[in-house]
């Protein structure tokens, strides 16, 4: 019985499927709003059981049932099928007393007869069914994914024993067209789709917990400090917290270097903005560090600083993706050089029909800029890691720190 709230569900599978006893059945009961059924389901696979899930505030009653009934005595054992019409099956359950059996067979096109056999409390058990002909490619499709996911489970099962299976496991997704651990599907449009002129932005979006889960319990907020300081935020939700924190460094980031103070008298603190900006910025220690509004420092006269990502670097080419935290005339670098961590400094030539073009950008977007690297030498270059760049756009010099 458990939540499935662990990181260690291939052991666990792997120690049921290689228990000494297969007189013995292990069942498993997941309880809670977000079960982990990758090993609830597969525990009870490997071990011939029966899973159960039971919700927070659900009734018990009839889970229990089905597990009484599970546990006491499966009614049927050691199936299995054979006759004209049978290919292969997807892996064959005992059956046990008010549970039906969903088992997925590979079945002749021609059809046949169909013969189950197993082993009850009163001895041999058995089964005859007839099964139609049907034309190749008129089934339901459904159906036939059913029996590759139910292939690629009991492969898995087998992997978490320690067997290589893997080549089986993506012939099978392949085959099939499912979602394996070894094969995905993606759709690709032949049309782009995404101006590499325009400007970009990325967005962290907030993901919601199960009912009945903390963050704290899952290591994602402390506790005790870190909730007193969501409380003083008030209408600030614990998920926004990390942004506005990161989007607050930015803007110190990009702040002008403070002038030396003439005398030890204290500056008067300016007053914080008023409302829900008020608010967060109190929680978080106050305005930026330079004293002014969010994100002045673009149009000050000393050079700005911003933040750049790099995204992608082979030898012919490097993406740089570069934060804007206020309003910016971005303009065409007429000058690019890249400062190296090893001190030395390369210029470098832009590719403009990769660059974000001429326009306006405001604050949370980003301007991509697209460097080419074949000029340099790639004996010098490899070993070199970028940590900032100097931009000249139109009249004024830009700072990047990567």
């Amino acid at each position: 019985m458990t939540d499935g709230f662990i990181g260690f569900e291939a052991e666990v599978v792997g120690a049921i499927a290689a228990r000494e006893s297969r007189a013995t059945r292990v069942h498993t009961i997941g309880v809670g709003s977000a079960v982990n059924r990758s090993l609830t389901s597969a525990a009870a696979r490997a071990g011939g059981g029966s899973e159960h899930i039971v919700g927070l505030g659900e009734d018990a009653e009839p889970a229990a049932r089905r597990i009484v009934a599970a546990t006491a005595a499966p009614l049927v054992v050691d199936l299995e099928v054979s006759g004209s019409a049978f290919v292969a099956h997807a892996g064959l359950p005992d059956l046990f007393a008010g549970q039906p059996a969903l088992v997925p067979l590979a079945l002749r096109a021609a059809g046949g007869d169909l013969v189950i056999r197993g082993r009850s409390a009163a001895g041999p058990w058995q089964r005859e069914l007839s099964v139609a002909a049907l034309p190749s490619g008129a089934g339901r499709a459904e159906v036939v994914a059913l029996y590759g996911r139910e292939r690629v489970e009991g492969l898995e099962v087998r992997a978490a024993s320690g067997e290589n299976v893997d080549v089986e496991i993506e012939r099978l997704g392949l085959d099939f067209r499912i979602a394996t651990r070894l094969t995905s599907w993606v759709a690709v449009s032949e049309t782009p789709s995404v101006d590499p002129q325009s400007p970009l932005r990325r967005e962290r979006m907030p993901h919601a917990l199960p009912h009945g889960v903390s963050a704290e319990a899952l290591g994602l907020r402390a506790s005790g400090g870190g909730r007193a300081s969501m409380a003083a935020m008030g209408a600030v939700s614990a998920s926004a917290a990390p942004m506005l924190m990161r989007a607050r460094a930015s803007r110190v980031l990009a702040s002008p270097a403070p002038a030396p103070r003439q005398s030890a008298a204290p500056s008067p603190r300016p007053p914080s903005p008023p409302g829900f900006l008020g608010r967060v910025m109190k929680a978080f220690g106050g305005v930026p560090a330079d004293g002014g509004s969010a994100g002045s420092s673009i149009g000050s006269t000393s050079q700005p600083t911003l933040r750049g990502h790099v995204v992608h670097r082979d030898s012919a080419r490097l993406v740089i993706e570069i934060e804007i935290d206020d309003t910016l005339r971005w303009e065409l670098p007429n000058s690019i050089v890249m400062e190296w961590t090893d001190g030395s400094t390369s210029p470098l030539t832009l590719d403009a029909a990769h660059t974000t073009r001429a326009s306006t950008l405001h604050a949370g977007e980003r301007a991509r800029l697209t460097l080419d690297m074949r000029a340099l030498d790639e004996q010098a270059a490899a070993p070199r890691q970028p940590r900032a760049l100097r931009l000249t756009l139109g009249t004024r010099e830009v700072r990047v720190q990567l």
